[in-house]
């Protein structure tokens, strides 16, 4: 079994409290007694239950990352850059591929929020129902949508202003000579 903070703080002759103070790191124990807990937590191997901390600060320090398709490289690229913030932060991150389905992804957003993570980052590949909408929107939980279109959701939005893009890829390719510039590109309204 893991060991608790009850079992450092009997081992450390100590009141519950006292113990849970000197781990946080809060003011107002004495030197010698925090570092006698500090003491009885590293003998007895003692690890925060972040699960048990999360219920009373609120707090899970998990954020999810829900994705149309992990196999496209730029959501690799954007699971890296939402990794790379979130341990910056100290936050652990979920990682959900919706593989393009909605209801997939209507299941991760309901799961996620049974989890109580701390925010939703979406790349959407359908609007949410109105009322999930509604409720995500009531809860409070901030989600960031990384998609056009969906200003009107009442989340945050970031949108890459494709068609300015476009015009510096080709001036870019202009400006060093070049005159047929062919463009590929998938459906008109993403």
């Amino acid at each position: 079994m893991a060991t608790t903070l009850k079992d450092v703080a009997e081992e450390a002759r100590v009141d519950l409290s006292t113990a849970s103070r000197a781990v946080s790191g809060v003011p107002g124990v004495n030197a010698k007694t925090r570092e006698r807990v500090l003491a009885a937590a590293r003998r007895l191997n003692y690890r925060p239950n972040r699960v048990a901390r999360g219920l009373v600060t609120g707090r899970t320090h998990t954020v999810a990352l829900i994705i149309s398709d992990i196999r496209n490289p730029f959501f690799a690229e954007v699971a890296r850059g939402a990794e790379d913030a979130a341990y910056a932060a100290s936050f652990d991150l979920i990682l959900c591929n919706s593989d393009l389905n909605p209801a997939r992804q209507l299941h991760y957003v309901e799961s996620l929020c049974e989890k109580r993570v701390d925010g939703i980052i979406m790349n959407s590949v359908a609007s949410l129902d109105p009322e999930v909408n509604a409720g995500l929107v009531e809860s409070g939980l901030p989600v960031v949508l990384l998609n056009p279109g969906a200003s009107d959701s009442g989340f945050s939005t970031v949108c890459a202003d494709n068609t300015r893009g476009g015009r510096l890829a080709a001036q870019y390719l202009v400006d060093r000579g070049h005159r047929r510039i062919g463009h590929l590109a998938g459906p008109r309204g993403t």
